[in-house]
């Protein structure tokens, strides 16, 4: 009996060495079931982290190419430029020009009286009158109810009259203009044509 208890305890004796002993046992290096998934790698040679960079840069890179959107699908804004970036061009203007400006031309007088906007005096004196000549081309223009408007110094100047049809093509490229007030209303005067004046309309 007691030599039975004896190989008894010495069967539990190893059974528990045999389930400790490897729990405590220190990982190889090759591997095994207890390997440090860390331990077998080597620390980062400074000498290649330059080259690591710049690889993870080429990577990250190429993710973000794959991440644009295709160029048939991108939103274009085509701006059309037929003239200036401006809009002035031959067709509009063209279609307001004078066949016989002798007959085409009304003051503001023949139209009734001026019923525009009226600009203070002290404002007026700033930027408008003979000593303020400006090329129209050099500001936006728009055609409102088939007339060209363009916005100067704050204003915008209406075209009421048509132009006189002896002016150049492009008069609006090369004309110095300016904007007076004379009489009756508003009229805008070309230098290179004296005593012509054409009725404008100004608004805000």
């Amino acid at each position: 009996m007691r030599s039975g208890r004896m190989i008894n305890t010495a069967v539990v004796f190893f059974l528990a060495l045999a389930i400790i002993v490897p729990a405590f046992a220190e990982p190889r290096e090759g591997g095994g079931r207890g390997h440090d998934k860390h331990a077998g790698r080597r620390k980062p040679d400074k000498a290649q982290e330059p080259d690591r960079q710049r690889q993870d840069a080429r990577e990250h890179a190429v993710e973000q190419r794959g991440r644009r959107v295709p160029d048939h699908r991108r939103e274009r804004v085509v701006v059309k430029n037929h003239g200036n970036a401006y809009g002035h061009n031959q067709k509009i203007w063209g279609n307001h020009r004078a066949r016989v400006w002798a007959r085409d031309h009304k003051t503001w007088k023949m139209r009734g009286g001026y019923r525009g906007y009226v600009i203070p005096r002290d404002r007026f004196v700033v930027y408008f009158g003979p000593r303020h000549v400006f090329r129209v081309h050099r500001y936006p223009v728009v055609i409102v109810a088939g007339r060209p408007r363009f916005h100067y110094n704050g204003f915008y100047v209406t075209l009421v009259d048509p132009w006189p049809e002896y002016w150049a093509p492009n008069w609006y490229e090369t004309d110095d203009v300016y904007v007076d007030y004379v009489d009756d209303g508003y009229y805008m005067f070309n230098r290179r044509h004296p005593g012509v004046a054409i009725t404008v309309n100004m608004s805000l």
